[in-house]
């Protein structure tokens, strides 16, 4: 899954920010978006769009077309937790 890709179609769709003072639209984005290593089927929704523009749409659809890869074998979802650092373990100037 690459998460760029979503994250570039969102704000194409205008749920995010190029420049500080640009408006947020809170009725565009991307809903109920598949996990790494979930199980699917032929005809399951892998993602939903929110969009009020329809050349929006077009752009965040091409941004999304390759984001996803499918496989015949199962995937197991990456470790996001790689490290966990106590208080103790940081050195005496970053605690």
């Amino acid at each position: 899954m690459n998460a760029e890709a979503f994250g570039k179609a969102v704000l194409v769709l205008g749920g995010g920010r190029t420049r500080a003072d640009a408006k947020i639209d809170p009725a565009v984005g991307i809903s109920d978006l598949v996990q790494v290593g979930e199980d699917v089927h032929p005809g399951d929704v892998l993602f939903r769009y929110h969009a009020n523009d329809p050349e929006r749409l077009t752009q965040a659809k091409e941004l999304l077309d390759s984001a996803i890869t499918l496989a015949d074998s199962e995937v197991l979802p990456p470790n996001l937790v790689h490290q966990v650092m106590m208080p103790e373990d940081l050195p005496p100037s970053q605690r």
